[in-house]
């Protein structure tokens, strides 16, 4: 729904990808650095709930972390709403490794769309139809894409943009990005779609189980993220980027001073529960374990036996060390009945502070990433 009076912005006939790219290079000087080092947890598939679409962002969150958990341990019990959002998030990370993975096409587009619109009865096809954004109604929109004629050229010139320049280089990266969002080249899912392609090429060729998505920016900063809405598509009909890099630059120096944040209160943890461990008999399992609990602080012992490689008596006996040492407490769940699992919840406090530092702007502001970050140049 619109919030103000301005009149729908109609994209139609843009100017080409290829014509933007000295004005946004020019533009993009001074993108600061991106941090590629959280560590210990996988922190892309700890925060693609917030980014892989397919719910409402407040509606998903509460969801627990400890209920999501449940649902990704593979334990059916009935709560239908978890087990969507733990499907959501594996169907994206599925993508994000497809894009990795292959060279850009159109038909790798629509692969990964339909991998992460399973809800969309016109997933994975190009819409032949006008769509829009903001409204239920085309003329009480914000925004109005180019319409279905258009779209096979600016796909087609997208497409070869992508293959032929570095896709790694962020102002490159931001002009894909930039392109395909306006563009609006499916029915629906096209935001979903567009942060997974960003989050890919800036992590590209480096493990993207370490990098926080800076579109996870847009979290707590509303206001600024709903002007980026309209400074994007402006900028394709009149070549001026000023305000769509001034929104990025700010996206960039947050992401890389969240990170330290986050990295500084993971290794904190890491740290204290490693130390526990510092004399236990066996300290490769035990190691082997740790780390698993920082991606899966909820686990069952069929679990531990199929990531650890461990026969059943080798892994009740982990388990029950970790359980003396007070890393994890023993639970038994009401569905299914008198299942027993294990939760680490110094992991699961932790994880609670990360989504805290996401979500409250008091937390972790854009001034404060700019101030501790903002002389680094990206590379």
């Amino acid at each position: 729904m619109k919030s103000d009076n301005r009149k729908p912005l109609i994209i139609s006939n843009p100017l080409s990808i290829d014509a933007q790219v000295h004005s946004f290079e020019s533009a993009a000087t001074g993108l600061p650095a991106l941090n590629f080092a959280i560590p210990h947890i996988n922190i892309a598939r700890l925060t693609a709930r917030y980014i892989s679409g397919g719910s409402a962002l407040k509606q998903g969150r509460e969801v627990s972390r400890k209920r999501l958990s449940i649902a990704q341990a593979g334990i059916q019990n009935g709560d239908t709403y978890a087990h969507t959002i733990a499907t959501q998030i594996e169907r994206f990370e599925l993508a994000l490794k497809l894009c990795a993975q292959k060279e850009m096409s159109v038909e790798l587009l629509c692969d990964m769309h339909t991998l992460i619109t399973p809800e969309d009865n016109s997933r994975g096809r190009i819409r032949e139809h006008q769509n829009w954004v903001g409204a239920d109604k085309i003329e009480n929109a914000t925004v109005v894409p180019p319409p279905p004629a258009e779209l096979n050229k600016l796909i087609s010139e997208w497409e070869a943009f992508v293959k032929h320049e570095d896709i790694t280089k962020p102002a490159n990266a931001l002009l894909a990005f930039s392109y395909f969002i306006a563009s609006h080249p499916f029915a629906d899912g096209n935001g979903r779609l567009s942060r997974l392609l960003l989050t890919s090429f800036l992590s590209s060729k480096r493990e993207f189980s370490s990098f926080l998505s800076p579109t996870l920016y847009r979290l707590n900063h509303f206001e600024q993220s709903r002007e980026e809405l309209f400074a994007t598509p402006r900028a394709l009909i009149g070549g001026s980027w000023n305000d769509v890099i001034s929104y990025w630059e700010r996206a960039f120096a947050w992401q890389n001073g969240i990170s330290q944040v986050i990295s500084e209160r993971i290794n904190s943890v890491w740290l204290a529960l490693s130390s526990q461990l510092a004399l236990y008999c066996q300290p490769v399992n035990a190691i082997a374990l740790l780390k698993l609990l920082f991606d899966y602080p909820l686990v069952t012992l069929e679990m531990i036996c199929k990531h650890l490689k461990l026969r059943v008596s080798d892994a009740n006996e982990l388990l029950t060390s970790f359980c003396d040492l007070g890393i994890l407490k023993c639970l038994k769940l009401k569905q299914p009945a008198q299942m027993i699992v294990f939760s680490c919840e110094k992991v699961f406090e932790l994880w609670a502070k990360i989504d805290d530092l996401l979500f409250d702007p008091a937390s972790f502001t854009a001034e404060r990433a700019i101030a501790e970050v903002g002389g680094h140049q990206a590379v």
